[in-house]
Order: structure tokens, then sequence, then C-alpha cells
């Protein structure tokens, strides 16, 4: 039995400056069909990201359970954007770097100051994520 690790702690990834890996599992299909349309993981992401309300069709159940439902998801989303968007700007798009990793573009953040390893099952659910922001230079 595969065992899925989800966790959405970007928020303390955050704060302290360190990469923590918010969920792993699954295969990373190039595209998936979904109820109304195929979808590419990057868009899926970006979904992900800008959605209003998130639906929990597009998590496996596995990943739901890790993080106790899509309640605690959206809560934890909307809290890391709101980080992300008083530390870097207003979210612009994501980018595929290589594989299942993906740029996180915002306003005022250089290209590759967040990474998020995205990962999606055979049916285009979200099986995995995890974010990786670059530590800030110092001064």
């Amino acid at each position: 039995m595969k065992i899925y690790i989800a966790y959405l702690l970007l928020a303390i990834s955050s704060i302290f400056g360190m990469a923590i890996p918010v969920g792993l599992a699954g295969a990373n299909p190039k595209s998936v069909v979904t109820t109304t349309k195929v979808i590419s993981p990057a868009a899926a992401l970006d979904r992900l990201i800008v959605a209003e309300k998130l639906e929990a069709e597009w998590f496996t159940p596995a990943f739901l359970d890790a993080v106790k439902g899509i309640g605690v998801v959206q809560f934890q989303r909307n809290l890391l954007m709101n980080i992300a968007a008083q530390r870097y700007g207003n979210y612009k798009s994501v980018q595929l770097v290589k594989g299942d990793r993906y740029r996180i573009i915002f306003d005022r953040a250089e290209p590759d100051a967040v990474i998020a390893q995205f990962r999606l099952d055979s049916m285009g659910r979200i099986a995995g994520i995890g974010i990786i922001e670059k530590k800030k230079p110092k001064k």
C-alpha cells in the first residue's frame, strides 16, 4: 500500500524561511481528463492557486485524509497566498521548470523564488504538493 504524505505547511516554511514538503505521491501525467475538459498539471496548479473555492474532487482521497479535509486545504491555501502576496506581490502564473517542478511567478519575485513540486494521480487529481521558497538574500 502506498502511503501518501500531505502537509500544507508553506506558511511555516515562509515564516521560518525553510523548505517543507507539502506532499508526495503518484504520477505526473502530461495531461489529464477531468469531468469537464483535459487539463495539464500546470493548469491544475494554476487552478489550485486562483480558484475562489477548492473542490474535493480535485484531490485524491488519500491526500484529503492526510490533511484532514478540503476545509483545511482551503484555509491553508488562502493563508499561504496571503503571505506570498505580501512578500512577492500578485500571483501571475506557473511555469514548468522540469519534470514535476514548476515556478510560481509573482510580480516582485525573481523567477525561481518559489518552486512547487506538483503531482497528479492517473485520474488527474492532486496527489502531492511540495513548495520550496528560496531564502532571501542577506543584506
